[in-house]
């Protein structure tokens, strides 16, 4: 009888894990809510405002109050 019941708890639990498992596949990239998903699992976010650059990004530096970040660019 109690290997019924911990068969029975252990077949509950397994369950309960696959039922909860959600059926949207996440994709490396950006994120639908803000964010990136990278190739390890772990999620980023920008913790300021992101601005896209161009095509070659040749170098940059954080300005000595930490507010900006100026970027050498050297593409079209």
């Amino acid at each position: 009888m109690k290997r019924f019941a911990i068969a029975a708890i252990l077949v509950l639990a397994a369950a309960t894990v696959i039922i909860s498992k959600s059926n949207q596949k996440e994709t490396v990239g950006p994120l639908p809510g803000g964010g990136f998903l990278l190739v390890s699992g772990w999620k980023i976010r920008a913790a300021g405002r992101q601005v896209p650059v161009d095509t070659f990004q040749m170098s940059a530096v954080m300005s000595r109050d930490g507010r900006f970040l100026l970027v050498l660019n050297g593409g079209y």
